[in-house]
């Protein structure tokens, strides 16, 4: 059975306390590193917090070491990954990590350059970092091995969209008829207007991380209206979509009656703008 999330680890040995900050109930919002202040700078200890609030407490050794901070928005994952370890003696040992998220900022913690050996990960699974992993070695104040973990490979995602204001709308004027009724008799000419038309209404929304991850999904949420008596107007719906930006088209019918007197030509134009549809009559002397 696959396992929630994985560990990305370095090479080092598998001796000492495994502690592992890991929840697969939120990714990771912030973690802190402490960085050795003389020597290389290799990670000594980490603690982590995620997007729900919850924070697991620091492990490691921070005695005499400089604390640095990693800070993930919400929705950023790793596209690329390193983890490094170096040599001491004959013991190898975890001594930092360098990754590239999906809006191209890369993260460069620990020590990374000079003697030191890299495993590269070339399967990210997600991506999407979840917590992090060590062994801690009390003996000699490192991390023997270590990590950041990932969640694994999404197979599909729900998305529920639940929009604070409402986007901006496409609205524009229609141009729905322009009709020219002429008449040349001598009694008044009666006309019924009756005229069925479509319009189409588009709400389109940025979109959300969840669709760059490649793998189907479902959105829930707000489904736009538009209709020939009030503006435009959300309501909250479980209708399924499948991507953020929504298309709605409203149908119905206009009719007027009107007459045309004997030797007068009208002209008629109605438009929809902004929510109501407005009749124009032109009258011209035949």
């Amino acid at each position: 059975m696959a396992t929630p999330w994985v560990w990305l680890n370095s090479r080092g040995p598998n001796e000492g306390e495994c502690v592992t900050a890991v929840t697969a109930d939120a990714p990771v919002s912030k973690m802190c590193f402490w960085e050795r202040s003389t020597g290389a700078k290799i990670i000594t200890a980490f603690n982590v917090t995620w997007a729900n609030g919850k924070e697991w407490p620091t492990y490691g050794y921070t005695h005499g070491a400089t604390k640095v901070e990693l800070e993930l928005k919400y929705g950023e994952f790793f596209k690329e990954v390193a983890i490094y370890s170096n040599t001491e003696g004959r013991t190898e040992y975890f001594s930092g990590w360098k990754g590239t998220t999906n809006i191209g900022r890369e993260v460069n913690i620990g020590y990374t350059q000079g003697y030191v050996c890299s495993a590269y990960h070339r399967t990210l699974y997600s991506g999407l970092c979840v917590g992090f992993q060590a062994r801690l070695s009390r003996k000699k104040s490192v991390l023997n091995k270590g990590g950041i973990v990932v969640l694994n490979h999404l197979e599909h995602v729900v998305i529920r969209m639940n929009y604070l204001s409402q986007p901006k709308a496409e609205i524009q004027s229609v141009l729905v008829d322009d009709t020219t009724d002429e008449n040349d008799g001598e009694t008044p000419l009666r006309v019924e207007w009756i005229k069925p038309i479509e319009l189409t209404h588009k709400i389109s929304t940025r979109k959300t991380w969840v669709e760059e991850l490649d793998v189907t999904k479902t959105v829930f949420g707000k489904i736009f209206g538009i209709s020939h008596e009030d503006s435009t107007t959300y309501t909250v719906s479980e209708d399924i979509s499948q991507s953020t930006s929504y298309s709605r088209t409203t149908s119905t019918i206009l009719s007027r009656s009107y007459e045309v007197p004997p030797g007068r030509k009208y002209r008629m134009t109605t438009t929809y703008s902004r929510g109501t549809f407005k009749s124009n009559s032109v009258h011209n002397t035949f």
